[in-house]
């Protein structure tokens, strides 16, 4: 679950940075589309290391195609999320089990115990 809280925070804040950046190229003029290819070819590596897919981030982009790569990688985040949340169920199903068990085998015990010490006493 860690591994997977700290790929959301280095998305997350990959695309704080990419959109810092990017923010302020608006139109979708010749030198815009140029300068955002600058900037994703400067996060390229990073993105890929963290799973991203980053074919054709080199070539000049629209701003359209700006918000479909930001729009992946918020949903690669998200992902981490939801799979973190979907664990913690699972855990907390396990923990339950565990306790019932535990609970279980401690009644059991006490009832052993109290047999034994009936049978003492006579």
């Amino acid at each position: 679950m860690k591994g997977q809280n700290d790929r959301a925070k280095a998305l997350n804040n990959l695309l704080d940075r990419m959109n810092g950046e990017l923010g302020k190229y608006t139109k979708d003029e010749d030198s815009d589309k140029a300068s955002r290819a600058v900037i994703l070819t400067k996060y390229m590596n990073e993105a890929k290391g963290l799973g991203v897919d980053v074919a054709g981030w080199n070539s000049p982009k629209s701003a359209e195609q700006i918000r479909a790569i930001s729009s992946g990688i918020q949903h690669m985040a998200e992902n981490c999320n939801s799979d973190n949340q979907t664990q913690m169920v699972k855990l907390q199903d396990f923990m339950g089990q565990y306790n019932s068990f535990v609970s279980g085998a401690s009644d059991q015990i006490k009832n052993a115990n109290q047999i034994l010490q009936g049978l003492a006493k006579n």
